[in-house]
């Protein structure tokens, strides 16, 4: 018998107040002293103590984010929330004209981002995954028919109409009332092709100014884990939506999970964005003392190599002697506004909760009224240097997301399971090296379609392939596909894509091959060259290495299963495999026996590693140049490249192992420890690691060979 909505939302509360979201952020997640009672503690979670007090109220005013008001329960979600058969509606927008004057003198600003996710549940709540159906409402022990048909497009479409539409139009009632929306361009997309009354609207919101659309990418992937080609690709890709779709693109940045970093800074100067908009609870947990007054209204960096330096925007109270009053009115993800359930019950939300729109609308009044002038981040900036307030230098800071406290950084995507019960399914590392493994074919077939167009072979079709490969790694890449609390029906849409593009990258090359008259190819994607029969040949020639030789001092924790260490050397580099076999419960419910923790002491007090979208230079930060709020630090490492002592380094083969790397430092002693609590119950493939002598550039060099620019064997489909 199907159950009623109110059984299916009894069921889910209590999942979805623990999921999290597509980024990673709720209105609770900003309190530290709330969230980590929710994770559990164990001897890689620090101790934060009881004096620490609470981390950072969130900075939106809707804390309430419980439904006060459940929806009708009983009603029935329309069977087509897509394309409207209506023409649109009548609406009024805004003009430039309509804007105060810059040098008005204005000091008190409402700031807002909202960040919209269309991958809010990649794949949507119901989806066919290896010929069967699966859904979250029967992970929850209910039935596939109660997520009433909501697979990816029916979830895009109730996002559209549900969350994002109501938001709309609130501002366009309000025609002097100014926000900034983030979203990928996958949204656009699907606004575009499927909703014109919303897109028009929206077209007229972006284009009068009111609204400000900032997006960096076309899906909401994590970037920092990933060579920068990839994300520069979504950049491109993306422009190429919002200028089809004849909106504004802002130079402003937010992105997928508040994903920060000085490469992304570089990123961003060489492609002319130049401003990033940083949640406070990411800045302050690598430097709290900068923000115990409040943060300076805007800072400056400069990536390492960047042709110029960003202002960044700190979200949060600003220090009073800047002399400026800034409330941030909303900084959430958006979805959670409108429908504060958010897209997790959209099986019981058929409708907005307009009770909840109403309030933030009356407290944007409220500010109105108060003398807080609604604008955008750009106009926001722009008053700051008319007002004569100069930006002050940002701290250094580590990759990370725009929640550490309750994410450990950026590890719940890399290698930190989830909270909740269906977590247990995650499987982080397989998920990343397979999307590793997709970028860096695609980047090979790439090389050799450039040759063979060198030789006047036409490859436009091979072209056009290989652009819908892509499209489907930076779908793959998607946050959400590991994360926070991922239901398994989200990790089979990134395995899904990911598939997809390996799909189309052997497409390319079994194409490219037959036109050159060839059943293999060797390239170098450093050097975008082919390798000549000869040239290339086992990199190292490894031998077992005595006990004595061993670089580093290892521990690995584990529980009920075997691990097997193995060291060979060529007297410079070091190869660790580490072999990790069955575990004694097979259902891999029990979480202690899918976790193993490599633990290596450094010899070294500063962060000395390659920052994400960075793959030409080395960055040293002294520790002690840190304020570390918990005493740790997660890093990525794109390329697999980090210091552990004086010309010593570890390099992570990252088509084998993928996790991202903590640095504990307790102001005298640093550890750097790789922490997998994702590993499946069945014997996993050799991962590797390797540990080079040499100078920074050699290991720089190396890890550019072994990962992010490798010699790759292209071969046809048929001879392997």
């Amino acid at each position: 018998m199907k159950l009623s909505r109110i059984a299916i939302a009894a069921a889910l509360t209590t999942v979805v107040a623990a999921a999290g979201c597509g980024s990673g952020s709720n209105p609770t997640d900003d309190v530290l002293d709330d969230t980590i009672a929710d994770i559990p503690v164990d001897s890689i979670t620090p101790d934060v103590g009881d004096d620490m007090g609470p981390y950072d109220i969130s900075l939106d005013t809707h804390q309430d984010s419980a439904i006060d008001t459940p929806p009708d329960l009983d009603a029935e979600l329309p069977t087509d929330i897509g394309t409207p058969d209506i023409p649109p509606e009548v609406f009024t927008c805004g003009t430039y004209e309509d804007w105060p004057d810059q040098d008005d003198g204005q000091t008190k600003f409402g700031l807002t981002m909202f960040h919209w996710n269309i991958q809010y549940v990649p794949g949507g709540l119901v989806l066919e995954y290896n010929g069967e159906t699966i859904s979250i409402c029967a992970d929850m022990g209910l039935t596939h028919e109660d997520c009433m048909g909501l697979d990816d497009e029916a979830l895009t479409d109730w996002i559209i109409r549900i969350s994002f539409l109501p938001i709309l139009d609130l501002y366009l009632a309000h025609p002097t009332w100014r926000a900034t929306f983030e979203m990928p361009g996958l949204m656009v997309q699907a606004i575009a092709e499927k909703h014109p009354d919303v897109f028009a609207k929206l077209q007229c919101a972006a284009n009068s100014g009111q609204i400000e659309l900032v997006s960096i990418h076309w899906s909401d992937q994590l970037f920092l884990a990933f060579p920068s080609r990839d994300l520069k690709w979504s950049i491109d890709f993306n422009r190429k939506v919002f200028e089809e779709a004849g909106l504004p693109l802002s130079g402003v940045v937010f992105n997928q999970e508040g994903q920060s970093g000085v490469g992304k800074h570089r990123i961003m100067a060489e492609n002319g964005y130049t401003i990033d908009v940083m949640h406070r609870n990411l800045y302050k947990y690598h430097q709290q003392g900068d923000t115990d007054d409040g943060v300076w209204p805007v800072y400056e960096s400069t990536g390492p190599g960047a042709p110029g330096p960003v202002k960044v925007v700190v979200g949060g109270s600003v220090d009073p002697t800047a002399g400026v009053d800034v409330d941030w009115t909303f900084f959430d993800d958006g979805e959670v506004l409108a429908t504060p359930g958010n897209p997790y019950l959209a099986m019981v939300t058929p409708e907005p909760d307009m009770k909840a729109v109403g309030k933030f609308e009356k407290e944007l009044q409220e500010k109105a009224d108060a003398g807080y002038y609604h604008t955008t981040i750009t106009d926001y900036v722009t008053r700051l240097e008319k007002l004569g307030i100069a930006p002050k230098p940002l701290l250094p800071f580590a990759d990370s997301t725009w929640q550490p406290p309750s994410t450990e950084g950026i590890s719940r995507w890399m290698g930190r399971m989830g909270t909740i019960g269906y977590s247990v399914k995650e499987n982080d590392n397989e998920m990343r090296i397979g999307n590793y493994k997709a970028s860096t074919c695609l980047a090979a077939a790439d090389v050799a379609l450039e040759l063979a167009a060198a030789d006047a072979i036409d490859v436009t079709a091979d072209r056009e392939v290989l652009d819908d490969g892509y499209l489907s790694i930076i779908k793959a890449e998607v946050s959400d596909a590991t994360g926070i609390n991922p239901w398994f029906g989200e990790w089979a849409y990134g395995a899904i894509h990911n598939a997809d593009a390996m799909e189309k990258c052997q497409q390319v090359i079994d194409s490219v091959l037959d036109k050159m008259g060839k059943q293999w190819l060797t390239v170098d994607i450093d050097t975008r060259a082919a390798l000549q029969d000869g040239e290339y040949g086992p990199l190292f020639q490894f031998s077992p290495t005595a006990e004595a030789e061993i670089p580093i001092s290892l521990d690995i924790q584990k529980t009920a299963r075997p691990v097997n260490v193995d060291w060979r050397d060529d007297g410079r580099v070091y190869q660790l495999t580490i072999d990790i076999g069955a575990s004694d419960d097979q259902t891999g419910d029990v979480r202690e026996q899918r976790t193993v923790i490599m633990t290596i002491p450094m010899t070294i007090d500063s962060l000395i590693y390659t920052p994400g979208l960075i793959e030409d230079q080395v960055v040293e930060i002294p520790l002690s140049d840190f304020d570390l709020f918990a005493d740790q630090i997660y890093v990525p490492l794109a390329n697999g490249l980090i210091g552990v002592g004086p010309d010593l380094w570890i390099v992570k083969s990252c088509r084998s192992v993928h996790l991202a790397a903590r640095i504990a430092w307790d102001g005298t002693d640093a550890t750097l420890q790789f922490i997998d609590e994702t590993v499946p119950p069945a014997a996993q493939l050799p991962r590797v690691f390797f540990v080079v002598k040499g100078t920074a550039q050699e290991a720089l060099g190396f890890a550019r060979l072994i990962n992010t620019h490798p010699n790759y064997i292209l071969q046809h489909s048929s001879v392997r």
